[in-house]
């Protein structure tokens, strides 16, 4: 099977820039019919604009299809540009799909966990998810329809 990409419009993209101790942007996509293609891929560059110190961090995330009814989902988020050495980040996903009616047929979380070098160093400091399976085989029948994700980046300690 010849690998597609199809583009996924962000549906809503929503800064809060308010936070006590930094800034939080939020990603919410729409996938419609996931299971015809063999992989997906989502880019994002989020810089903060903070008046205090500024930093900058690439998201990426890709689906895989591993086999006819399974699909593996990464998603890594690494600082690139930093005026505050104590700017740390966290994000987190939330997979979706929805009945005909609305009601939520499957719903999953997940955290980014860390990698590299603590110190926070542009392009060490790096998040990850890594999710073998993003729904049970019992579930697979939905790869069919929509698959609603959402991103949440949480940038803190800029503001100290």
């Amino acid at each position: 099977m010849a690998t597609n990409h199809v583009p996924v419009p962000v549906i809503n993209e929503h800064h809060w820039f308010a936070l006590r101790d930094g800034h939080r942007v939020q990603y919410s996509l729409c996938l419609s019919g996931l299971n015809s293609v063999s992989e997906w891929e989502f880019n994002k560059t989020y810089s903060t604009l903070c008046e205090a110190a500024p930093t900058k961090w690439n998201f990426h995330m890709a689906f895989k299809r591993i086999s006819e009814k399974i699909y593996s989902c990464e998603a890594v988020l690494l600082k690139v540009a930093t005026e505050c050495k104590n700017a740390n980040a966290t994000f987190r996903i939330r997979l979706s799909v929805d009945e005909e009616d609305s009601r939520p047929a499957f719903v999953q979380e997940f955290l980014s966990v860390s990698e590299g070098n603590e110190a926070i160093v542009p392009h060490q400091d790096k998040k990850t998810v890594k999710i073998p399976q993003i729904l049970p085989t019992e579930h697979a029948h939905v790869l069919n329809g929509d698959l609603f994700i959402s991103v949440i980046i949480t940038v803190t300690s800029c503001h100290q």
